[in-house]
């Protein structure tokens, strides 16, 4: 059902102030339901119309609002007073109000707002279910709308901020895809998700026109999925095609097992390029590439392939992260044709921080693919040559294809499947969210090598250097998908320099995560503070940096 809202009663009088004589229509199926307008509330409207002076010439309840022929009937029944009356006020969905309006020939005016299409959960309780995407997976996916019920839609199992089941953007919203995992585990059929599900066919429900479909006529949704299922194969059997001489600097120490050592620099706020240029001097000759993050918790930055050209100039090797949030395919596969041609080899794919944390909360999130997807991409351009649509490129890129993965993060039991998909779509390296508990990782790297994943891929271990006690208590206790035990809190707590002992915190656990089965480099994220890295690195005793 499509759940509605009725409209401030101030605004519904403020749109009718230029009318003397109204008629109401109201709707017998979802908005009865919604109780927003059913013939009770068709009478308090009419009730507060009058006693702003208004005559209300009278009244209908449509059955349904939506339903064109119907509403016909019921017009001419009424056509004395629809006659008599100047405007037309619809308490019904905007499917309603566009059908009355198409019909009569006088001012149409929405009572309500529709709000999406669910299902009553108690009484005067409502949920959304479904998007309406014409493309339906529910058959992979338990029943459970991934597309709905997932806050960024992704379509290849959940984000890193899922925590004790609940969405990291509100502890109120249940995460899709827990809901998802656990009714498919109960069902003893979790393995359906260890296919890729390929990124969506959108133009069957958001762009292209107003939709339309005809029953006489036979569709051609059974043929399209065919051919959706023979791609899927086609994943399953893509084997990943490293050059013999590889263009990335990062990628020749790992294929010669090296330990890796990366970094992380945030793009200023602002179009100076002062402070890239500093950070990139910084850096330069303590790393074997820096990350240049791509809008990091939403917040609007500087582009991280301009950031990228910069560091390149000072003879740095960049990781361009890409976040789906942001950009449709179109525009992705746009620009990492365009960050190859400046020379830029690494690419990290990401879902991104969701738009509600940043300083754009009301903008629309895009999340047109997914990061399993955005992998499927570069590795189809790499290895195929051809863009996501099938389509040939003129040259195909060079990359180097990373992702991220949270060893952390529930639901913990399907982190292994999940990076199993990113490595059958085509990543080459991944880094982890920064470890803290150590214990928790070498049981992660356990499962990942029982799964025989961990040696498919090069896994980079995330380290966070902390510079405060305020820090570390806001990791443990607010950040969603890190793992900060209450030992490292109290050991921040009883030092007498926090910063010293944030430095020394985290040489200890590179040196940990060395000794670590399957671990072939770390990623420092220091966050606001890389002026710290040359010091973690030195006393990580991880100079000089092969060339």
């Amino acid at each position: 059902m499509i759940i509605t809202e009725q409209k401030r009663f101030e605004e519904i009088d403020k749109f009718l102030s230029f009318h003397s004589s109204v008629f109401i229509c109201g709707c017998s199926e979802c908005a009865t339901l919604c109780k927003t307008g059913g013939e009770e509330e068709v009478k308090e409207m009419k009730e507060k119309l009058e006693k702003t002076g208004k005559t209300v010439a009278g009244w209908v309840i449509l059955e349904p609002a939506c339903h064109r022929l119907n509403d016909m009937k019921f017009f001419r029944e009424h056509k004395k007073e629809i006659d008599l009356s100047d405007a037309i006020l619809i308490l019904a969905c905007g499917n309603g109000t566009q059908t009355v309006a198409g019909i009569l020939e006088k001012p149409v005016y929405p009572g309500c707002n529709s709000l999406f299409l669910g299902e009553i959960v108690r009484f005067g309780n409502f949920e959304e279910r479904c998007q309406m995407c014409g493309e339906c997976i529910l058959d992979i996916t338990g029943g459970i709308c991934p597309v709905t019920r997932c806050s960024k839609s992704l379509l290849n199992g959940p984000c890193g901020g899922s925590e004790n089941g609940k969405c990291e953007i509100d502890p109120e919203i249940e995460c899709g895809w827990q809901m998802i995992i656990d009714k498919l585990k109960n069902m003893g059929r979790l393995d359906t998700l260890r296919s890729i599900i390929l990124p969506k066919d959108w133009s069957s429900s958001r762009d292209g026109g107003p939709r339309k479909f005809n029953i006489t006529k036979a569709t051609t949704a059974s043929d399209s999925k065919e051919n959706l299922l023979e791609e899927k194969i086609e994943i399953e059997k893509m084997e990943k095609i490293a050059s013999s001489t590889p263009d990335s600097k990062l990628e020749k120490i790992l294929r010669e097992e090296k330990f890796a050592l990366t970094c992380e620099l945030g793009p200023p706020k602002g179009a100076d390029p002062k402070p890239v240029e500093t950070k990139a001097k910084l850096l330069k000759g303590f790393a074997d590439a820096v990350n240049i993050t791509d809008n990091q918790t939403a917040i609007t930055r500087m582009s991280s392939i301009a950031c990228a050209a910069i560091l390149l100039q000072f003879g740095i090797e960049p990781v361009v992260q890409v976040v789906t949030r942001d950009r449709n395919r179109l525009a992705i596969q746009s620009d990492i044709l365009g960050a190859c041609g400046l020379g830029v080899r690494n690419f990290l794919c990401l879902s991104g921080d969701h738009q509600k944390f940043g300083n754009h909360p009301q903008a629309k999130n895009v999340y047109d693919v997914d990061s399993v997807q955005l992998i499927f991409a570069l590795n189809r351009m790499r290895s195929e040559g051809k863009f996501l649509s099938g389509d040939k490129l003129s040259s195909p890129p060079s990359v180097f294809i990373g992702a991220v993965e949270n060893p952390f993060a529930d639901p913990f039991e399907f982190r292994a499947i999940r990076l199993a998909k990113k490595i059958a779509a085509g990543c080459d390296f991944i880094q982890t969210q920064a470890v803290f508990d150590v214990e928790k990782f070498e049981k992660w790297m356990s499962i990942l090598k029982d799964e025989g994943v961990s040696d498919k891929v090069y896994i980079l271990a995330g380290v966070i250097p902390i510079k405060s006690v305020g820090m570390a208590r806001y990791m443990r206790d607010y950040v969603s998908g890190v793992s900060v035990p209450d030992e490292v809190v109290a050991r921040m707590e009883d030092a007498k320099d926090p910063k010293k002992e944030g430095i020394k915190l985290c040489v200890e656990l590179i040196n940990r995560l060395r000794e670590t089965d399957g671990v072939k480099g770390v990623h420092i994220m220091a966050v606001a503070w890389e002026e710290v890295v040359p010091q973690i690195v030195e006393e990580a005793n991880l100079l000089p940096r092969p060339g």
